[in-house]
């Protein structure tokens, strides 16, 4: 049996189906992190590029740095 979630953003603006197991589940604590989520921690389930894909919508891509120095890209739902 095939595993397959679906999700999106809160607004309902992005919605994305996830067709494949996680390779990876991460609670992140640093700050970017806990300001995008407003808690302590954000979650990141990592999956394989080829099982993601967006149903509904275009994200917008930022690109910034991490504390580390290595550049962090996040997709987001534009502004409306």
């Amino acid at each position: 049996m095939a595993i397959a979630y679906t999700g999106g953003c809160q607004c309902g603006a992005i919605r994305y189906e996830v067709t494949g197991a996680a390779r990876q589940i991460v609670a992140c604590h640093c700050t970017d992190c806990q300001r995008q989520s407003g808690s302590a921690f954000g979650m990141t389930m990592v999956v394989a590029e080829e099982d993601f894909r967006i149903t509904q919508g275009k994200e917008k891509t930022v690109a910034f740095g991490s504390d580390s120095g290595r550049q962090k890209v996040g997709g987001f739902c534009p502004p409306h």
